[in-house]
């Protein structure tokens, strides 16, 4: 995931291929939230560590230095409405090659000292093993033009390796934030509602992550 030393890391992101001729890196996605999900309906008390430990991601490079602390799962907020219902996973936090080094705990106490600690590398080893599992990634190579949008919150993304001697490569980036997007969403959907009736029995919903 991108940029999760931000405090609002944007929730869409676009891969553009503008030129891709090389042999090899193809890019592949796993969904975060289905991996979490495998891990809670197996184990309660690892799924809390992920949402309860607090894990720093950083950027210090020259004249920048990006700093966030958040757990690794973060919940929706608790509603009445829904009081009796789990609560749903809103968003993630994984960019291991991001990540700050653990030193302290809020009691200045070292993190590796603590059985909370340990808990949650147990917990983020299992994460990263269901991640890591080709049954969970889908694999794709982009040809020119083709786009690939994602929700950055959820999906995580990485490449194949390439040969740069083989050919061209250049896959262009973009963001937006959560609220532009569901802005739009809602303001198509209020437009083309009028337009298409859903099937019987079928109802309108707003996009969740």
């Amino acid at each position: 995931m991108d940029l999760l030393y931000y405090e609002s890391p944007p929730a869409v992101q676009f891969l553009h291929c503008i030129d891709n001729t090389v042999s090899g890196g193809a890019s592949f996605f796993a969904d975060a939230f289905y991996a979490a999900n495998q891990i809670r309906s197996t184990n309660e008390i690892v799924f809390n560590s992920l949402c309860t430990f607090p894990v720093t991601h950083h950027y210090d490079n020259g004249d920048y230095h990006y700093h966030f602390t958040r757990p690794t799962v973060t919940l929706e907020p608790p509603n009445e409405s829904y009081a009796s219902k789990r609560r749903r996973i809103d968003s993630m936090s994984w960019a291991p090659p991001f990540q700050a080094p653990f030193e302290l705990d809020q009691n200045g106490a070292l993190v590796q000292d603590s059985p909370l600690f340990r808990q949650y590398l147990a917990a983020a080893k299992y994460l990263d093993s269901l991640i890591q599992a080709p049954q969970n990634q889908y694999e794709l190579t982009l040809k020119e033009g083709e786009c690939a949008i994602f929700m950055n919150r959820r999906v995580l993304h990485a490449r194949r390796k390439f040969d740069p001697s083989s050919g061209k490569r250049w896959l262009q980036g973009a963001y937006i934030d959560v609220d532009a997007f569901r802005s739009k969403f809602r303001t198509l959907m209020t437009k083309f509602r009028h337009q298409e009736s859903p099937a019987p029995g079928g109802h309108y919903s707003y996009l969740k992550d």
